[in-house]
């Protein structure tokens, strides 16, 4: 449906696997593409250019079951 496109952000606990924190948009948007665009910007915005919500992974680290 035009429109009715949104985001929502689970990040987890990489130590855990436990939610961490669920962001969503209260918007609209018209397309997949703005919605994800949106949704990226959303993350970069929570992260932080200064590092203090980043969490660290390695790459060869698996989640814990």
């Amino acid at each position: 449906m035009p429109g009715e496109f949104a985001w929502i952000i689970t990040l987890l606990d990489p130590e855990t696997g436990n939610v961490h924190s669920t962001n969503y948009s209260e918007r609209r948007y018209g397309s997949q593409d703005e919605a994800s665009a949106a949704g990226k910007a959303a993350v970069v915005k929570f992260l932080g250019s200064d590092g203090k919500n980043v969490m660290s992974v390695p790459k060869e680290a698996k989640p814990k079951p």
